[in-house]
């Protein structure tokens, strides 16, 4: 193995042996007939295990069902929960909210790394998650740890990040579009809706996700309500709030 190569390796010896690199390198150069040398391998490794730091996805740019390396801060965690799996086992899963400066997700830690909730992961703390996998789940994208991935605490890499301590919105209802029906990516359909809303910052655009689209008709055109846990996330240069399973309407 080359030296830069080797170089390379340093940024995953905590994923797989050095054996095992040099191993993968080799069946990869027979697989291309040697058209890739021993560096460029390397960084597809490097790369499909979410160690390439030019690989690092904003949570805007998240799609379900990809890998992703990201950068968030923590700003809520939710408490954790014990199940039981279909071979009897038992688990455990913690959803926290994170954000960066483009929107925020749900990053789900299951069994042991519930652990570092608390006394390594706390409200505000700065998290890399490499190799990570996207999902969608309640009209939201939910970041996993995969096999290959990891999870980094106050990373010395990590971007400044604002502050995102601030998760609801406070409004008049001035506007409250029609439901509208949308599918999935796995086929199945769900409804969203959008309302606008006026406070001392100007109108907000709200957009209202699966039940949240009935809940709104309890409040009349003119009422003053309050959504907590809402998801800012912005979209061609735009400020969306979404609101969907883990947000709360009530009216103030």
């Amino acid at each position: 193995m080359h030296s830069k190569s080797e170089e390379l390796y340093e940024h995953i010896k905590d994923l797989m042996t050095e054996d095992e690199f040099k191993s993968e390198i080799i069946k990869r150069s027979q697989d291309v007939d040697g058209l890739l040398d021993d560096e460029a391998i390397a960084l597809l490794i490097l790369d499909e295990m979410g160690r390439n730091k030019k690989h690092i996805s904003a949570i805007k740019d998240l799609k379900p069902n990809e890998e992703c390396t990201v950068f968030g801060k923590v700003v809520s965690i939710d408490e954790p929960l014990e199940f039981k799996r279909r071979n009897g086992s038992k688990g455990r899963v913690v959803n926290i909210k994170i954000a960066d400066n483009t929107g925020s997700c749900i990053l789900a830690l299951w069994d042991d790394d519930v652990d570092l909730v608390g006394s390594t992961i706390q409200v505000g703390s700065t998290i890399k998650v490499v190799n990570g996998y996207t999902k969608e789940r309640n009209s939201e994208i939910e970041v996993n740890v995969g096999r290959w991935g990891s999870i980094e605490v106050e990373p010395s890499d990590a971007p400044i990040i604002s502050n995102h301590s601030e998760n609801q919105i406070k409004g008049r209802v001035v506007k409250k579009e029609g439901t509208r029906p949308y599918f999935k990516d796995n086929g199945e359909f769900g409804f969203v809706r959008t309302v606008m809303l006026e406070n001392e910052e100007g109108l907000k655009k709200i957009i209202l996700w699966g039940e949240h689209t009935k809940t709104i008709e309890s409040i009349d055109v003119g009422e003053k309500i309050v959504i907590t846990n809402v998801h800012r996330k912005l979209n061609n240069g735009c400020n969306e709030i979404h609101v969907n399973s883990r947000s709360v309407i009530s009216k103030s």
